[in-house]
């Protein structure tokens, strides 16, 4: 008589139906159906219920894998399941009833080939007394660029009492079953920036509910908006985004809708910590999944902040980056020249206290900050780097401070200045 019946499989934590056609009286399920990369893995189990009285002695069963898997089966029948190993086990007892003594073996079990079983019954079974015995599957070999559902099929022999049909030990994701990553809609606002990852699957259930997708950014950056944890519905499931440290995060998929590849788009945000490690140019990001990925979401524009001093004409304050200070002497406009005090110019662009020298007895005055310029009181000459520039005006003193045009000022400086006529300002570029 021909049954269908119901194995409930385990994939990806959550439960779903397969239908299995069994020509005998038994049944076949697995489980367990984890998902796995290839390599040497730990696949589920096979549960093998054959109804009191099916079989006779010689009654014989070939289990068959598929092509890119193979494995080495221990020799004999266990009583228990063992570690990382691939073994027929059959339990003593099964639903409280016995199931064998443990010392006469009901079965034998040979190996063909590394991708067939060959299981034989020793003995008439009773007619009163189910039998059951697991296929345990604790290291399995899968082949480079595999994919799929890692079927097992269960033929008896012509007559036999053994139960036909398949059950699944796993899914394998491949080349072929991954998923697809990409970034669009980058946008830089200073040192904040934004754009979106999309994930979308080649297969269903490629993005495991039990392994983390890792998401890190170079060095410089730092994830922003993350404090807490980023929830992402879609149609296939959903996905949690949390900050593990500044510069990594991970997506973590909590649930499945089954046979539907999954597709999410992931708005993102992440700011510049430290200049001095970010780069100008593309951003590439990295993506840890079975192996290092690297994307490029977008281009970055190295922010130069900008710092200027401005001063104004008849004020003794000026500002230094938004700063007000205090000076003590204004600036002046003298036959159409707008004179600044040397000291505090020299100052604000940053030249030490020490390398600005006054030499009273010369009446000169002297700094560096990368040019090195000397100017002499009452003298139409300013010398910058050994080398004399003729001014059409002289150097003076106002309040016991150097007074000096600001176009020679940029001169000496090596300063971009620029003049508010309205305003009657000064700003130099530091």
């Amino acid at each position: 008589m021909k049954k269908l019946l119901t194995a409930s499989i385990l994939s990806v934590g959550l439960l779903f139906s397969s239908i299995v056609t069994v020509d005998a009286s038994g049944t076949i399920s697995s489980t367990q159906n984890p998902t796995v990369a290839d390599g040497f893995q730990q696949l589920g189990n096979i549960q093998v219920v054959v109804d009191a009285g099916s079989l006779k002695q010689g009654d014989a069963l070939v289990v068959r894998l598929p092509d890119f898997v193979s494995l080495t089966f221990e020799n004999g029948i266990h009583p228990h399941f063992g570690g990382m190993q691939n073994r027929l086990v059959a339990p003593l007892t099964f639903n409280g009833q016995p199931n064998w003594n443990g010392k006469k073996a009901p079965f034998s079990i040979s190996q063909p080939d590394q991708r067939r079983l060959v299981i034989t019954s020793l003995l008439d079974q009773k007619v009163d007394q189910d039998f059951v015995f697991y296929l345990q599957f604790g290291s399995v070999h899968i082949d480079r660029r595999s994919y799929g559902a890692v079927n097992v099929n269960f033929e008896p022999s012509p007559g036999s009492g053994f139960p036909a049909g398949t059950a699944s030990i796993g899914k394998v994701y491949g080349e072929e079953t991954t998923f697809e990553l990409s970034a669009s809609g980058f946008k830089q606002n200073g040192d904040e920036m934004k754009f979106k990852l999309h994930i979308e699957e080649d297969d269903a259930v490629a993005l495991t509910r039990n392994k983390e997708l890792r998401v890190r950014l170079p060095q410089g950056f730092a994830w922003d908006g993350l404090n807490k944890e980023l929830m992402i519905e879609g149609q296939a499931g959903d996905l949690r985004v949390k900050k593990n440290f500044s510069q990594e995060i991970s997506i973590e998929r909590l649930n499945a809708t089954l046979n539907v590849p999954g597709k999410w788009e992931i708005p993102l945000q992440f700011i510049a910590v430290d200049p001095s490690k970010t780069k100008q140019g593309e951003i590439n990001i990295d993506l840890q999944w079975d192996k290092l990925h690297q994307i490029t979401i977008g281009s970055y524009e190295k922010m130069i902040k900008k710092e200027y001093v401005t001063f104004k004409v008849g004020s003794t304050t000026y500002l230094n980056n938004k700063n007000e200070k205090r000076m003590d002497v204004a600036p002046y406009i003298k036959n159409d020249r707008t004179y600044l005090p040397i000291r505090y110019v020299a100052e604000s662009v940053g030249v030490r206290d020490r390398h600005i020298v006054w030499n009273d007895v010369a009446r000169t005055v002297t700094f560096s900050a990368g040019k090195s310029a000397q100017l002499r009181v009452g003298s139409n000459i300013m010398v910058v780097d050994g080398e004399e520039i003729v001014m059409d005006t002289v150097t003076e003193i106002k309040d016991d401070r150097v007074m000096l045009p600001i176009r020679y000022i940029s001169e000496a400086f090596g300063k971009k200045i620029d003049w508010d006529d309205k305003e009657r300002t000064v700003t130099i570029e530091k």
